[in-house]
């Protein structure tokens, strides 16, 4: 297949139709790392990862929007746009791309869902209101986000991530992580643990601190409580300062290698075994 080959096919949902919608199937020859660039002001966009050296986009957009999109080698562009410039309607649709392992994409949405799985290289997300989740992923992750909750679980690499009032959950995720909030609340779930640096403003932290090898984990709000949830027999090294709060541990000091650092202005602090949240699972 020629890579300047560009195939779109664009259906026209009959007029009687209640919710018109038009249907999108579109390929295009790409190379293994591509830089995509995706933008749709609304509805739902999902990156599957395949081990093909092209990009396959299928789903819908709504009978007020067109669907755009071409490229080939190494750059590719598509996207939802109004039909009408001055509709003061968010166009949108639900679309779906499958995309080569490696390739680079970025997302912008105003309101909506963006799912991503699979992906191996690097991926940045844009989101005002709506969902974020990111699964069996790796490489460089980063999101940024209003409203919206952010989920990433069984991620492996470099994740960034800065939001609003909508809470981020990292369940199984390795490798590093940068996570900053002004409300929403961060969970952080293992099995595996990245080495993180976690802030918020008012948002609570939750985290299992069951941490292996030379992890840390920095932990720090202004008025948040921050709960740690830890294993008796493992306990990582604990920093705990608190000015207008409580810190509430009735552990003893240790001298293992893992390290938990956790401040907070106003918020208290506290340090659980695993076995007093959910029955000895760490289901935070």
């Amino acid at each position: 297949m020629n890579r300047c080959l560009w195939i779109l096919l664009l259906v026209v949902a009959p007029v009687s139709t209640v919710v018109a919608q038009r249907k999108v199937a579109a390929g295009i020859g790409v190379a293994s790392d591509v830089a995509i660039r995706v933008w749709a002001p609304s509805g739902v966009v999902r990156l599957i990862a395949w081990d093909r050296d092209s990009v396959a986009v299928s789903g819908t957009v709504d009978k007020r929007a067109n669907f755009f999109g071409g490229g080939a080698g190494s750059h590719a562009k598509f996207g939802i746009e109004a039909s009408n410039p001055k509709d003061p309607v968010l166009p949108g649709g639900e679309l779906t791309f499958r995309v080569p392992r490696a390739s680079r994409v970025w997302v912008k949405m105003i309101s909506g869902q963006i799912d991503a799985t699979g992906v191996t290289g690097e991926v940045e997300l844009y989101l005002v209101g709506g969902s974020v989740n990111v699964r069996n992923a790796a490489g460089v992750i980063s999101v940024e986000s209003i409203d919206a909750p952010v989920i990433l679980e069984g991620v492996v690499g470099a994740v960034r991530i800065r939001g609003g009032k909508g809470d981020v959950t990292l369940r199984d995720v390795s490798g590093t992580a940068t996570v900053a909030t002004v409300s929403g609340g961060v969970t952080i779930v293992g099995p595996r643990l990245p080495d993180a640096r976690i802030e918020t403003i008012g948002g609570a932290i939750i985290a299992d601190a069951r941490l292996t090898g030379s992890t840390v984990l920095d932990l720090q709000t202004h008025s948040g409580a921050i709960t740690l949830s830890v294993n008796p027999a493992m306990m990582p090294a604990l920093e705990l300062l608190t000015r207008g709060g409580k810190v509430l541990n009735e552990f003893k000091p240790s001298k293992g290698t893992a390290r938990v650092v956790a401040r907070s202005f106003k918020g208290d602090i506290s340090v659980r075994p695993t076995a007093d949240i959910k029955g000895g699972k760490s289901n935070l």
